[in-house]
């Protein structure tokens, strides 16, 4: 399996190759450009929903206390701020 990092190099590589031997290059980075944005768009929501999951993880705004029930454990959230 290759890695992103080698692929970006790869690609780096045959296109300087590319370049070198007398061929337009600029249509193939718009291309990369695109794929990147088009990626990065749809990773938009799950990077949002992750760098969430971290922050409250990291900044515990909310305490709990839990309770003894007569069936079950209770918890009760409050927020510390």
């Amino acid at each position: 399996m290759l890695s992103l990092l080698r692929i970006g190099l790869l690609v780096a590589l045959v296109l300087s190759v590319l370049s070198t031997l007398g061929v337009e290059t600029s249509s193939f980075i718009a291309v990369i450009g695109t794929v990147g944005l088009a990626v990065g768009l749809a990773l938009q929501g799950s990077l949002a929903s992750f760098a969430g999951g971290l922050l409250i993880r990291a900044f515990k705004p909310f305490s709990y206390k839990s309770q003894k029930g007569p069936h079950k454990t209770q918890f009760r959230l409050t927020k510390r701020y």
